[in-house]
């Protein structure tokens, strides 16, 4: 029998990714509801033996077909990243560095590495 909590929001939870200001709503859920707090286990339970198992390489070959198939979402222009870096200075600018989730995560996606780096502190 389902509890009929938002089970995303567990996982999300899980991850350590959930919006601060969910965080209480979510514990507190957990911590009266069995079933979340048995999914909540077995996905921290997940976690750790993921992170036990060796990493190996992907071979050369898979990464070709990997990089071959992004084709034009790498083939970025060097005029691209300077937009997207004016983009976030801009918005830096006239915002402050409070950056809502949904920006931030298109940055991380769309931006090169150094931009969300150098915009995000990270």
């Amino acid at each position: 029998m389902s509890c009929g909590f938002d089970h995303e929001l567990v996982s999300v939870y899980a991850d350590g990714e959930l919006r601060q200001d969910r965080v209480l709503f979510v514990r507190a859920h957990i911590s009266g509801c069995d079933e979340c707090s048995s999914m909540l286990q077995e996905m921290r339970q997940i976690e750790i033996t993921l992170h036990s198992l060796p990493r190996t390489r992907a071979p050369y070959e898979l990464v070709e077909r990997i990089v071959m198939r992004a084709g034009p979402i790498l083939q970025r222009s060097a005029w691209d990243s300077v937009k997207w870096t004016l983009g976030a200075v801009w918005r830096v600018a006239m915002h402050g560095f409070a950056i809502d989730h949904n920006l931030e995560e298109s940055l991380r996606r769309e931006s090169p590495p150094w931009v969300a780096r150098w915009v995000l502190f990270v």
